[in-house]
């Protein structure tokens, strides 16, 4: 899991609190006795909310569909992409 950084001075908790209620929500139904089991588990959880689910948010997408959409019609508008996901025009 990597840290991503939003836009600078952006206030909407929100989003992330409603992403730790689903997190919350998802872990909590089991007991982990490892921190390697819940560390494992919170991996799944990521993996199916960022690969697996659609968000309507996102026009039914999955958010690893939807930086994929964005990534090509930048590149097909000549833009380059650095590492860093930023684009330059």
């Amino acid at each position: 899991m990597s840290h991503a950084r939003g836009k600078p001075y952006h206030h909407d908790p929100g989003k992330i609190e409603r992403w730790h209620l689903s997190l919350k929500s998802c872990i909590l139904l089991e007991n982990y006795y490892l921190p390697g089991d819940l560390k494992q588990a919170v991996a799944g959880f990521v993996d199916h909310y960022n690969h697996r689910r659609h968000h309507e948010s996102l026009d039914n997408l999955t958010p690893a569909r939807r930086l994929i959409r964005t990534r090509m019609r930048l590149l097909r508008l000549g833009c380059t992409l650095t590492p860093s996901a930023r684009a330059s025009c």
